[in-house]
């Protein structure tokens, strides 16, 4: 039986390749099987039935690239939002479309949300905290970090509702612009896996994610330099910063217990790194994000069945390797202090943290997280009509 509210119509937008973002990917499955769901992204999703309309990039020289940083600084913010990417032919479409909600994913996607609304509600997915993204680079923070707050302060109180991933990140929000988000974490679907045994003479631990430099990767490499023989370290990691990337590429050519791994589809990052027993979410928090953010590969080892571990941050990680005893929290982050702890561990006691983990991945799922969007959304749809 089709819902009747099936006809209602839902934009889901992120400046992303939608097949490979996890959290949107999670947004469009769900909505999907109740709403009538359309797409706006640079890669469509490959699910039947997803209408996509794609937003064009605009290539432009490193000139011009310099010339828009200096706008930056001028506060030309609305004419550099609107050049951002090649809009019109996308306004000129959605224009003649009516939807009942949009979610805007980003606060990039927002202008365009709420110029397109018309009758609908919007709600922004704020994801992370803007206006600090990339507070620990000097560059971001000189030249495009106003940016971020002038969106956040002009289009933040016109959205119906604002979600976040975290408790700590809608705290900022809140206290710096006086709103109230939903928190919706990264939690994966549930995988029906087992955790594997343990080789006491050949431990694996696995990292998976963006080669980032402002996550300062080289700090796990650094640990392999103190640790036991009996571990080895891979690093699954995308290269999006290709300069760090290759940084990270030297530093492991150097090592015997360290590989940098090519990256897998996303959605074989679960099935693939269950061969692996612990999974490093060592990343100093130097930005805020960093600080109180709840990422996306947490919730994949939990389901993959690895030991989490990770260093002491005000929430997220910490809190849940703590609540549910599926790994360790370090008290340093000094290379040889985390080492020295790592070779205190039996693989008896990393098989216990599977097994922990193994337990929280029945709990810490996707679903109570959808059905809480499904009522949100259920909500603002009832006050559209």
């Amino acid at each position: 039986i089709i819902p009747f509210y099936n006809m209602q119509k839902i934009l889901i937008i992120a400046f992303t390749d939608l097949e490979n973002d996890p959290r949107v990917k999670r947004q469009i499955k769900y909505l999907a099987q109740y709403y009538n769901v359309s797409t706006v992204g640079w890669d469509p999703i490959q699910i039947q039935g997803i209408k996509f309309f794609k937003i064009k990039p605009i290539v432009r020289s490193r000139i011009d690239r310099i010339k828009r940083a200096f706008k930056y600084k001028l506060r030309h913010f609305e004419d550099l939002y609107w050049s951002l990417y090649n809009f019109q032919p996308l306004l000129k479409t959605l224009s003649k479309k009516e939807f009942d909600l949009i979610i805007a994913n980003d606060i990039e996607t927002m202008p365009l949300a709420l110029k397109i609304k018309k009758k609908a509600k919007v709600v922004l997915d704020a994801h992370e905290y803007s206006p600090r993204h990339f507070e620990d680079q000097f560059i971001w923070r000189f030249f495009f970090q106003d940016f971020n707050k002038y969106l956040c302060s002009e289009y933040m109180h016109k959205c119906n509702k604002i979600i976040t991933v975290s408790q700590g990140i809608a705290n900022e929000y809140k206290k710096n612009y006086s709103i109230d988000p939903v928190v919706i974490t990264n939690a994966a679907d549930y995988v029906n896996l087992q955790p594997t045994i343990v080789d006491g003479n050949h431990i694996r631990i696995i990292t998976h994610g963006v080669a980032n430099p402002s996550r300062r990767l080289e700090l796990m490499i650094k640990i392999m330099d103190h640790i036991d023989p009996r571990f080895h370290l891979d690093m699954m990691l995308l290269p999006v910063f290709p300069k760090y990337y290759k940084y990270l590429q030297k530093l492991t050519k150097r090592r015997k217990n360290v590989s940098l791994i090519p990256p897998v589809k996303q959605k074989e990052i679960i099935s693939f790194t269950n061969i692996y027993d612990l999974s490093f979410l060592i990343i100093k928090p130097y930005t805020i994000n960093l600080k109180y953010g709840l990422w996306n590969k947490t919730f994949e080892s939990l389901q993959a069945r690895l030991g989490l571990v990770t260093g002491v941050t005000p929430e997220s990680q910490a809190e849940i390797v703590n609540q549910y005893g599926c790994g360790i929290v370090l008290d340093s982050f000094e290379p040889k202090q985390i080492a020295l702890r790592l070779n205190q561990l039996t693989d008896k006691q990393i098989f216990g943290y599977k097994k922990k983990a193994h337990i929280t991945a029945g709990k810490l799922t996707a679903k109570k997280n959808m059905e809480k969007l499904g009522r949100l959304v259920k909500n603002l749809i009832k006050i559209s009509l």
